[in-house]
Protein backbone atom coordinates (compact mmCIF):
# COMPACT_ATOMS: atom_id res chain seq x y z
CA UNK A 1 0.00 0.00 0.00
CA UNK A 2 1.24 3.45 -1.06
CA UNK A 3 2.18 5.98 1.81
CA UNK A 4 -0.62 8.60 0.11
CA UNK A 5 -3.01 5.37 0.39
CA UNK A 6 -2.09 4.78 3.89
CA UNK A 7 -2.09 8.51 5.25
CA UNK A 8 -5.66 8.76 3.78
CA UNK A 9 -6.89 5.33 5.45
CA UNK A 10 -5.26 6.48 8.47
CA UNK A 11 -7.11 10.09 8.20
CA UNK A 12 -10.55 8.16 7.67
CA UNK A 13 -9.99 5.76 10.60
CA UNK A 14 -9.35 8.65 12.81
CA UNK A 15 -12.38 11.03 11.71
CA UNK A 16 -14.95 7.64 11.71
CA UNK A 17 -13.45 7.76 15.87
CA UNK A 18 -13.62 11.39 16.79
CA UNK A 19 -17.67 11.01 14.95
CA UNK A 20 -18.32 7.83 16.97
CA UNK A 21 -17.08 9.52 20.21
CA UNK A 22 -19.20 12.77 19.83
CA UNK A 23 -22.86 11.08 19.16
CA UNK A 24 -24.41 11.34 22.05
CA UNK A 25 -24.66 7.97 24.08
CA UNK A 26 -28.50 6.08 24.47
CA UNK A 27 -29.60 6.33 27.79
CA UNK A 28 -29.14 3.25 29.84
CA UNK A 29 -30.32 1.23 33.06
CA UNK A 30 -26.94 3.21 34.74
CA UNK A 31 -28.69 7.08 33.65
CA UNK A 32 -32.36 6.71 33.83
CA UNK A 33 -33.74 9.34 36.96
CA UNK A 34 -33.89 8.33 40.18
CA UNK A 35 -36.17 9.48 42.51
CA UNK A 36 -34.37 9.67 46.02
CA UNK A 37 -36.78 12.05 47.96
CA UNK A 38 -40.05 14.05 48.09
CA UNK A 39 -40.23 17.33 49.27
CA UNK A 40 -43.68 19.41 50.26
CA UNK A 41 -44.99 21.52 52.57
CA UNK A 42 -48.25 20.24 55.49
CA UNK A 43 -50.85 18.14 53.64
CA UNK A 44 -50.08 17.31 49.50
CA UNK A 45 -53.57 18.69 48.11
CA UNK A 46 -54.68 18.60 44.22
CA UNK A 47 -53.01 21.61 42.47
CA UNK A 48 -49.95 21.87 45.13
CA UNK A 49 -46.28 21.44 44.11
CA UNK A 50 -44.20 18.25 45.50
CA UNK A 51 -40.45 18.75 44.72
CA UNK A 52 -39.11 15.46 43.59
CA UNK A 53 -35.05 15.61 44.11
CA UNK A 54 -33.11 12.52 43.19
CA UNK A 55 -30.66 11.71 39.91
CA UNK A 56 -31.01 12.32 36.35
CA UNK A 57 -34.28 14.17 36.41
CA UNK A 58 -33.68 16.63 33.31
CA UNK A 59 -33.72 13.51 31.52
CA UNK A 60 -37.66 13.33 32.25
CA UNK A 61 -40.11 14.00 29.31
CA UNK A 62 -43.34 13.12 31.14
CA UNK A 63 -44.94 12.45 34.57
CA UNK A 64 -48.44 10.82 35.40
CA UNK A 65 -49.43 10.88 39.05
CA UNK A 66 -52.22 7.70 39.13
CA UNK A 67 -52.12 7.09 35.73
CA UNK A 68 -53.26 11.25 35.37
CA UNK A 69 -51.00 13.16 33.55
CA UNK A 70 -48.78 15.59 35.39
CA UNK A 71 -47.90 19.53 34.82
CA UNK A 72 -43.56 19.02 35.73
CA UNK A 73 -40.80 21.60 35.73
CA UNK A 74 -37.48 20.53 35.53
CA UNK A 75 -35.01 22.26 38.19
CA UNK A 76 -32.04 20.99 37.52
CA UNK A 77 -30.41 17.43 36.84
CA UNK A 78 -31.51 16.67 40.59
CA UNK A 79 -34.70 18.31 41.36
CA UNK A 80 -37.87 18.73 39.65
CA UNK A 81 -41.60 19.71 40.57
CA UNK A 82 -44.64 18.08 39.79
CA UNK A 83 -48.24 19.46 40.71
CA UNK A 84 -50.78 17.20 41.59
CA UNK A 85 -53.31 16.97 38.93
CA UNK A 86 -57.49 17.05 39.64
CA UNK A 87 -59.25 13.90 40.06
CA UNK A 88 -56.53 12.43 41.70
CA UNK A 89 -58.22 10.07 45.09
CA UNK A 90 -56.59 10.81 48.46
CA UNK A 91 -54.00 8.08 49.91
CA UNK A 92 -50.78 7.05 48.53
CA UNK A 93 -50.12 7.59 44.76
CA UNK A 94 -47.76 5.90 42.06
CA UNK A 95 -45.85 8.47 40.29
CA UNK A 96 -44.27 7.45 36.70
CA UNK A 97 -41.58 9.13 34.96
CA UNK A 98 -40.98 7.95 31.10
CA UNK A 99 -38.76 9.56 28.95
CA UNK A 100 -35.84 7.92 26.21
CA UNK A 101 -34.97 5.58 29.42
CA UNK A 102 -38.58 4.02 29.32
CA UNK A 103 -40.66 4.26 32.46
CA UNK A 104 -39.89 4.13 36.01
CA UNK A 105 -42.64 3.64 38.63
CA UNK A 106 -42.37 5.04 42.58
CA UNK A 107 -44.92 4.00 45.13
CA UNK A 108 -45.00 5.72 48.94
CA UNK A 109 -43.29 8.77 48.19
CA UNK A 110 -46.21 11.00 49.60
CA UNK A 111 -49.73 10.24 50.42
CA UNK A 112 -52.58 13.20 49.03
CA UNK A 113 -55.09 14.57 51.59
CA UNK A 114 -58.79 14.37 50.74
CA UNK A 115 -59.62 16.75 47.92
CA UNK A 116 -63.63 16.44 48.06
CA UNK A 117 -63.35 20.14 49.07
CA UNK A 118 -60.61 21.37 47.65
CA UNK A 119 -61.42 20.66 43.99
CA UNK A 120 -64.24 23.12 44.54
CA UNK A 121 -61.63 25.24 45.63
CA UNK A 122 -61.27 28.99 43.91
CA UNK A 123 -59.49 32.20 43.91
CA UNK A 124 -61.77 35.26 41.72
CA UNK A 125 -60.08 38.52 40.71
CA UNK A 126 -62.11 41.14 40.25
CA UNK A 127 -62.68 45.10 40.42
CA UNK A 128 -65.55 47.19 42.73
CA UNK A 129 -65.48 50.65 43.32
CA UNK A 130 -61.86 51.53 42.85
CA UNK A 131 -60.74 48.20 44.95
CA UNK A 132 -59.40 45.11 43.51
CA UNK A 133 -61.07 42.48 45.21
CA UNK A 134 -59.66 38.66 46.17
CA UNK A 135 -61.95 36.33 46.66
CA UNK A 136 -61.26 32.65 48.34
CA UNK A 137 -63.44 29.52 48.35
CA UNK A 138 -62.13 26.48 50.51
CA UNK A 139 -58.86 27.45 50.94
CA UNK A 140 -59.24 27.86 55.61
CA UNK A 141 -56.26 27.60 57.16
CA UNK A 142 -53.75 28.76 54.64
CA UNK A 143 -51.71 31.53 54.31
CA UNK A 144 -52.69 34.11 51.51
CA UNK A 145 -50.46 37.11 49.95
CA UNK A 146 -51.96 39.58 47.34
CA UNK A 147 -49.61 41.51 45.53
CA UNK A 148 -50.58 44.35 43.71
CA UNK A 149 -48.22 46.27 41.80
CA UNK A 150 -45.56 46.78 44.66
CA UNK A 151 -47.80 46.54 47.46
CA UNK A 152 -48.27 43.36 49.54
CA UNK A 153 -51.18 42.18 51.35
CA UNK A 154 -51.18 39.19 53.70
CA UNK A 155 -53.37 37.22 55.94
CA UNK A 156 -51.31 34.57 57.74
CA UNK A 157 -54.08 32.20 58.11
CA UNK A 158 -57.66 32.21 56.26
CA UNK A 159 -60.13 31.98 59.34
CA UNK A 160 -63.09 30.54 57.05
CA UNK A 161 -63.50 28.61 53.50
CA UNK A 162 -64.86 32.26 52.03
CA UNK A 163 -63.09 35.31 52.03
CA UNK A 164 -63.30 38.64 50.37
CA UNK A 165 -60.20 40.97 50.60
CA UNK A 166 -60.57 44.41 49.18
CA UNK A 167 -57.41 46.78 48.65
CA UNK A 168 -58.15 50.59 47.56
CA UNK A 169 -56.48 51.25 44.22
CA UNK A 170 -58.07 53.54 42.48
CA UNK A 171 -60.47 53.87 39.38
CA UNK A 172 -59.20 53.72 35.82
CA UNK A 173 -55.45 52.33 36.73
CA UNK A 174 -54.49 49.04 35.19
CA UNK A 175 -52.65 47.26 37.69
CA UNK A 176 -51.80 43.29 37.72
CA UNK A 177 -53.02 40.94 40.70
CA UNK A 178 -50.71 38.59 42.02
CA UNK A 179 -52.52 35.71 44.84
CA UNK A 180 -50.42 33.24 46.62
CA UNK A 181 -51.47 30.61 48.34
CA UNK A 182 -48.60 29.00 51.11
CA UNK A 183 -46.19 31.21 49.18
CA UNK A 184 -46.92 29.40 46.04
CA UNK A 185 -48.29 31.86 42.91
CA UNK A 186 -52.11 30.15 41.91
CA UNK A 187 -53.51 33.23 39.70
CA UNK A 188 -51.89 36.16 38.11
CA UNK A 189 -54.18 39.00 36.40
CA UNK A 190 -54.45 42.30 34.66
CA UNK A 191 -57.17 44.60 35.78
CA UNK A 192 -58.52 47.77 35.05
CA UNK A 193 -59.98 49.29 38.14
CA UNK A 194 -63.34 50.46 38.31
Amino acid sequence: MGAWVRRKWLAVAVASSLALSLAPLPATADSAPQVLDAEYTGLVRVNDLVSLSGVALDLVEGVEIDSRPADFFIIDEDELSVRIPKGIQPGDVLVSLTGEFGEKQYQNLFEVSSVTALEESRVTIGTFQGYAAVYTKNFKGRTLRIRIEDRDRLIPRLDSNYTQNLTKVGTGRLVTVRVYLDSELVKSQELLIQ
